[in-house]
């Protein structure tokens, strides 16, 4: 495992259950989508809760599930949904793309990690593939950890 895949893995610490709780309570799915919410890896909710409030959507069940999804199919595949660019980088935080020129999320305002995007002339560091992320994750053990300290 690169060194940039473990700052992007060890970069999140697991949901916990009062944090998972305080997301609920501010909003109001249908239960499906809280089932699928609750049955997913704390760092993977952690991503969800980053990805902000959901009070402003016209449709809170949708909102969830989509953000799910999305994180579940990166997690799974490596799959971020949209195309990097040279010297683009995921955010840690809630797997938006972010530009080159952007040092801090503009979603959730995660500090952008040394050695992420892609090789930049600008900046000088190779990134790992979105893959390579995912495979990291997935080998780094499963969720179930409800906020316990892993080492």
């Amino acid at each position: 495992m690169t060194d940039a895949i473990t700052q992007l893995v060890n970069h999140l610490q697991p949901a916990t259950g009062e944090e998972v709780q305080g997301f609920l309570s501010r909003h109001n799915p249908e239960r499906h989508a809280v089932d699928k919410f609750l049955s997913m890896d704390p760092r993977l909710q952690r991503v969800v809760i980053n990805k902000g409030s959901m009070v402003d959507a016209r449709d809170q069940t949708a909102v969830l599930m989509k953000r799910c999804s999305e994180v579940m199919r990166f997690w799974q595949s490596g799959d971020i949904g949209g195309d990097l660019k040279d010297g683009d980088w995921i955010c840690p935080g809630c797997l938006d793309i972010q530009f080159a020129k952007n040092h801090l999320c503009r979603k959730c305002g995660t500090a952008q990690p040394p050695n992420s995007g892609h090789k930049s002339q600008a900046h000088g560091w190779d990134a790992p593939a979105p893959q390579q992320v995912a495979a990291a994750w997935a080998g780094g053990g499963g969720g179930g950890g409800g906020g316990a300290d892993d080492g």
